[in-house]
């Protein structure tokens, strides 16, 4: 034994430099380089605009029906479902006559030639120009010999009698909102009467619900306008997350322009689903930052920070004493990792980094 003990120790002893003795010394050369972290941390500062994917909720109804206001027979057809509707397009022919779209405020409602005034003079001097044909319009809003001339040309091309009088039979007016044809009621060969519909456009969104997408709570509910809808590169301004009507047509038609995903609803209301929308707030909130650890959580779910006066840190940042501060604003911050946004107001403010270490009664005061 003699012989073999100093051997069998001199084989052992770099096992156990191997296993034992190399990783305390790792051990202890890194808390020799590591940086303590401190008990307090000061209470960041950050601009969010809680950009979001969300989930958009149309109601929709039908389209008012866009109808002649002259008798005649259906001699020509120049649209079909699914064709776009602007301004000045041939829409049919009654007898021969061409009838183009009027969008407007409103229809022309009388006959115009010289001598008349008002605002429907205007109008129709706005669409002869929007049509091709130039003209000026007189003092007053008044029917010049310019527009005479150009109402002539306007009834040579259209096939009409070269009278220089404008009439409403002329053209069918088309309602705002209607931009395209879903189905079109007249055949080559019928006869339509004054106020019979030709084509209906698609239904139109009446209102809008804003939705979450997925499981994450909606982030924008609760915080006021103005408010910005994201599609792709596109922004497009939004009041409020249940608009009017008009707000609702106009963004409605700009998502659908703008290669949105609609979805149809199968049964029920008509109602049109629009996804891959993300919605945030138009003007960036100041918000506090912390880290995620320094938020406390109490048995009934209250979120508290636990705030202490800048002198009343110790040497090395150890925390003498702190209040409980209820949390109204606390949830993750997008793009940041264990960062939690809370109240702005406590921004600058000394709060303890880890509460998990206080006393059950400072837990207590987070109530």
């Amino acid at each position: 034994m003699r012989f073999f003990a100093p051997v069998i120790a001199l084989w052992a002893l770099p096992l156990l430099a191997l296993f034992v003795v190399l990783p305390q010394a790792a051990d202890i050369e890194e808390q020799a380089v590591r940086d303590p972290l401190p008990a307090t941390v000061v209470v960041g500062e950050r601009e969010r605009n809680y950009i979001q994917e969300a989930v958009l909720v149309f109601d929709l109804a039908p389209s008012a029906p866009v109808a002649v206001q002259v008798d005649g027979l259906v001699t020509s057809l120049h649209v079909a479902s699914g064709d776009e509707i602007t301004q000045g397009r041939d829409l049919v022919s009654l007898d021969g006559v061409k009838l183009r779209a009027h969008l407007g405020a409103q229809p022309f409602y009388r006959e115009l030639g010289e001598g008349a005034k008002g605002s429907d003079v205007a109008e129709l001097s706005a669409y002869l120009a929007a049509t091709g044909h130039a003209n000026t319009l007189g003092r007053d809003n008044a029917f010049s010999a310019s527009m005479t001339k150009a109402v002539k040309a306007y009834q040579k091309s259209v096939g009409a009698a070269e009278t220089g009088i404008f009439t409403p039979g002329l053209t069918i007016y088309v309602p705002p909102g209607v931009a395209q044809v879903r189905q079109v009621g007249a055949t080559v060969g019928a006869r339509l009467a004054a106020g019979d519909a030709l084509l209906t456009g698609p239904d139109r969104p009446t209102s809008l619900a804003v939705e979450k997408s997925g499981e994450a709570p909606l982030r924008v509910l609760g915080l006021p306008g103005p408010f910005i809808a994201h599609l792709r590169a596109t922004q497009l301004p939004l009041t409020s997350l249940t608009p009017e009507a008009p707000e609702v047509d106009a963004l409605y038609t700009a998502l659908v322009k703008g290669g949105a995903t609609v979805t149809a609803s199968e049964e029920g209301a008509p109602r049109a689903t629009v996804s891959g929308v993300r919605i945030s707030v138009a003007e960036p909130r100041t918000v506090g930052t912390v880290p995620a650890g320094a938020v406390f959580a109490s048995p009934s779910g209250t979120l508290c920070v636990f705030v202490l006066d800048t002198e009343s840190a110790g040497a090395g940042g150890k925390a003498e004493g702190s209040d409980a501060v209820v949390l109204a604003e606390a949830g993750p911050l997008e793009g940041e990792l264990a960062v939690t946004a809370v109240d702005a107001d406590l921004v600058g403010a000394a709060i303890v980094r880890d509460p998990s270490r206080l006393s059950a009664d400072e837990h207590a005061a987070c109530a």
